[in-house]
């Protein structure tokens, strides 16, 4: 079954709101001119604009902030001003609670960090958008570091995955520049249909 049939017809409880969020972060930043092959002519011209899109890409999480680290290595796409602000995104994010990291180990390895390691320090030595890193001393003794996804992140980076898709496919579908590479989509995708 092709993605677009997997799509279900409705949001799942709950996602409206960041389906609302995303589609208001999409629809600000649509001529903004980050892209290199955009008119620059229709391009808003707000100032500080590259540097309110990083602090929005940071504000919708990980998997905004993870597009943004990536945008921020292709000078070949991504227009001076927006590179400049995007080089800036930071890696480094608020930590999550040491208890939600106790639990996401207790749930992963099935027992308390102190049964797991010798050693496990609550302080984290670094936090990232998807995972925070704690140090830990191994049951032989070994010093190392041991890396702990967020709670909730697979789950989350998915629905603004799937958020993402629904937006494009509706611009794809819906508008002006969109429209032809929708109708050649069919197209293809009848063509490729076995006769019955």
């Amino acid at each position: 079954m092709d993605r677009q049939r997997q799509l279900p017809g409705l949001l799942m409880p709950g996602s409206l709101s960041r389906y609302a969020q995303i589609l208001r972060f999409v629809l600000r930043y649509r001529r903004a001119g980050i892209f290199r092959q955009e008119d620059a002519s229709q391009a808003a011209p707000v100032v500080d604009r590259p540097e309110r899109f990083v602090a929005d890409l940071e504000r919708l999480g990980p998997a905004f902030i993870k597009l943004g680290q990536a945008l921020s290595g292709r000078p070949d796409l991504v227009s001076a001003s927006y590179l400049s602000a995007l080089e800036k995104i930071q890696n480094d994010v608020d930590a999550v609670p040491v208890e939600a990291i106790r639990e996401t180990i207790r749930h992963e390895l099935g027992a308390e960090p102190e049964q797991v390691f010798l050693r496990f320090d609550g302080q984290p030595l670094a936090a990232g958008s998807l995972a925070q890193v704690h140090a830990v001393t191994l049951r032989d003794g070994t010093d190392a570091a041991v890396k702990v996804r967020r709670p909730g992140i697979e789950q989350r980076i998915r629905t603004d995955l799937d958020i993402l898709e629904r937006i494009a496919h509706g611009f794809q579908r819906h508008t002006a520049m969109g429209a032809p590479l929708w109708r050649g989509a069919v197209d293809r995708r009848v063509a490729q249909k076995p006769a019955q």
